[in-house]
């Protein structure tokens, strides 16, 4: 038998060691290289990564320089305005926001342009859109030119969705290279975020100029307009009455008992100062109220009283309810029927009652505490039956903002004052109304032995018709007066206070600057 040589044996496991060794280290080696290799790759793409984002930053940076610098010169311009001027940029707006989002698109590119002294910012006027581009390079990283490359695109809107927005978006990659970018994307949302500016209404009343008017009292007046007032058939002014601009006309047996030579002063006075200014502003702030829960009248049939946002007491088991109203209500629908009474407890609380659509038909609806209920209305209102009777007029404010032509007729008892923002008024067949009414319709029509007692008709835009036994106790302002059959207007105390007299400047609004203009939406990755 023939045995292996140890020395061979020895040489054998010698080569073997040095091949495992070999294979060995030649596996650490291309797991390192292929180690380094994804080091590399990763620290690219990370790279590229930063490189998008301080495209997004220095957009960011640039138009919050420009919006903020923006908001700071309006805010100082805008406070620097009269009263009126600042009510005429509102009314023409509608609200502060719009006017700050309008000034946006108009001038956002130029300011933009100037800071960045380039031309890149357009404006779109037909689709309201602020579109621009931009590049920028970076120092080189792996031999190479980082780049970043943006587009930003603005749009501001206003009416029921005012919002403004700016979209930017940014690529990054190494300029010249073949390798994959990376692209960011984020949402700068304009948040002006206004606290209620001090002055205003409220603080004051006249032109808001400055320059006082003379307080010319109208206390002493039956009447006065700007035009003619036309006296026939037996119609009286028992008291003193004047017109601004025009004629007094007596024929047929009427009568003007008081004098009707306004004193010299009168003369700069405007009687459309008289009207108070309609809360537009409030009905935009109500209306963002949401409706109240649903509320039944009891658990045996399930009826509601309130539902869907709407009160109903449209059947014979909401009689005798009671709403209490600590804090301001907002309904779609107000409606009482069926000669349901109603009891609205207010307390010693001044609160408001927003509806579209107010209906009460041969319903009654009774005022308890101590507070003031102002009612805004905003489409439809209609009272044949009782609203406060007997009660405190001083309790009640209407306020109707819609632009039907509004009729109150014999079934009507309103013990409050009704203020009109732009529709005609007709009282007639023995409506019965005890508080001021405050028009700034074109028409007012006062007939049918309308009891209406101690009151203020402030109606500068209007003329005034009274005829078949339309009588008035109090003071009238309107634009024109004409009356017949036996009508009068009767000089008497107002049982609602008399409105402010033209003359003491109304402060002008004065808006702080926001704490935090721009909310920034989470970077996102594309």
């Amino acid at each position: 038998m023939r045995y292996l040589n140890s020395k061979g044996y020895a040489l054998y496991l010698t080569i073997l060691t040095i091949f495992l060794i070999s294979i060995l280290g030649l596996s650490l080696l291309t797991v390192t290289a292929n180690s380094n290799k994804t080091t590399v790759n990763e620290r690219y793409d990370q790279s590229i990564y930063y490189i998008a984002e301080a495209g997004i930053n220095l957009e960011k940076s640039k138009i919050s320089e420009v919006l903020n610098e923006l908001y700071t010169s309006l805010i100082s311009s805008f406070n620097s305005l009269t009263y009126k001027e600042q009510k005429a940029v509102l009314d023409s707006y509608g609200s502060f926001e719009n006017y700050y989002y309008d000034q946006i698109k108009s001038q956002f590119c130029n300011q933009y342009n100037l800071l960045t002294k380039t031309s890149k910012c357009s404006f779109n006027t037909s689709s309201g859109i602020i579109i621009y581009e931009n590049s920028y390079n970076f120092s080189q990283q792996f031999n190479e030119q980082p780049i970043a490359k943006t587009t930003i695109k603005g749009e501001c809107t206003s009416g029921s969705n005012i919002s403004c927005i700016f979209n930017l978006e940014s690529v990054g990659n190494f300029e010249n290279s073949g390798k994959n970018s990376r692209s960011l994307s984020q949402k700068l949302t304009v948040d002006i975020n206004a606290p209620i500016p001090d002055g205003g209404p409220g603080s004051g009343n006249g032109d808001g100029d400055g320059n006082t008017t003379p307080n010319t009292p109208i206390s002493n007046l039956a009447a006065i307009t700007n035009g003619d007032i036309m006296l026939v058939g037996g119609a009286t002014i028992n008291g003193n009455a004047g017109s601004l601009n025009g004629n007094i006309i007596i024929k047929g047996g009427a009568n003007v008992t008081g004098t009707t030579t306004l004193p010299p002063e009168a003369n700069n006075i405007k009687l459309e100062d008289y009207l108070p200014e309609f809360p537009n502003q409030k009905f935009d702030e109500l209306k963002k109220l949401s409706y109240p829960e649903d509320k039944e009248l009891n658990n045996e049939n399930k009826k509601k009283i309130i539902e869907n946002g709407s009160f109903k007491a449209d059947n014979w088991m909401a009689d005798n309810y009671t709403l209490t109203m600590n804090q301001d209500i907002r309904f779609d629908d107000f409606k009482v029927t069926s000669n349901n009474k109603i009891t609205i407890d207010i307390g010693n609380n001044n609160v408001n009652l927003y509806v579209n659509s107010m209906d009460i038909q041969q319903g009654h609806i009774k005022i308890v505490g101590s507070g003031t209920l102002n009612i805004f209305v905003k489409d439809d209102v209609n009272i044949k039956g009782s609203f406060n009777n007997n009660g405190n007029p001083n309790q009640i404010n209407l306020f109707y903002q819609g632009t039907k032509p509004t009729t109150f007729s014999g079934e009507t008892q309103l013990y409050g004052s009704f203020y009109t923002n732009s529709a005609d008024l007709k009282l007639t067949g023995g409506a019965g109304f005890y508080g001021n009414i405050y028009s700034g319709g074109k028409e007012l029509d006062i007939s049918g032995g309308v009891p209406t007692n101690g009151q203020y008709i402030i109606a500068p835009h209007a003329d005034l018709k009274l005829s078949g036994g339309g009588n008035i106790t109090g003071t009238v302002i309107a634009n024109r007066i004409d009356g017949n059959g036996g009508t009068f207007i009767k000089y008497g105390s107002s049982v609602v206070p008399l409105p402010e007299v033209p003359g003491l400047p109304t402060p002008p609004y004065e808006y702080q600057p926001a704490q935090s203009l721009i909310k920034e939406s989470v970077m996102d990755e594309k």
